[in-house]
């Protein structure tokens, strides 16, 4: 049996569509817990839309706890996140009070200061449409480029220098998962 991993998501992941996009597949109920990180806030990421955790005290950042996951999910959420973050251990409360030791993505650079919070219902109303159009792209080219590679196109699409998609592409509406 192959070990299971137990990761804390709180930013754009916890959007079942890019979460399906990055995985490669559905997360079912049963694995997916919501919860909540204290002693943290969201803030958004300096020049993007997407989150980063910066330590605030009397905060709590509210997220999910994702159960069962697999090395190749932990591979693909790597490459998802680029190299602003990297796996940390912290321990969560989920929502039944118990407490849950988890990994999370944390941002690489702790020195990031940022002043504008990140709420996911406002990212989807205000970015969902771009980003997941450019998650679907950037996924894409998982297994086919590194890292470094994949996060210049994904630079280049958010500049808006990448008009077309790369030929792997297919459009939210095309992919099954």
């Amino acid at each position: 049996m192959a070990p299971s991993h137990t990761i804390f998501i709180y930013g754009t992941l916890l959007d079942n569509d890019i979460l399906r996009f990055v995985l490669g597949r559905d997360i079912s109920l049963e694995n997916r817990i919501n919860a909540s990180l204290h002693g943290y806030a969201k803030y958004t990421y300096p020049g993007d839309s997407f989150p980063i955790l910066q330590p605030q005290l009397d905060a709590q950042a509210h997220g999910a706890v994702l159960l069962g996951l697999t090395s190749e999910d932990l591979d693909r959420m790597n490459f998802y996140e680029g190299d602003e973050y990297g796996f940390a251990e912290v321990e969560v409360v989920l929502e039944n009070g118990s407490l849950c030791q988890a990994h999370y993505n944390k941002a690489s650079d702790e020195e990031i200061i940022t002043d504008e919070s990140w709420s996911l219902e406002a990212w989807q109303q205000t970015h969902k449409a771009t980003f997941l159009e450019y998650t679907a792209r950037y996924m894409a080219l998982y297994g086919k480029m590194s890292v470094d590679e994949a996060d210049a196109v994904w630079r280049e699409m958010v500049d808006g220098s990448i008009a077309d998609a790369p030929a792997s592409y297919e459009s939210p509406q095309s992919i099954s998962l």
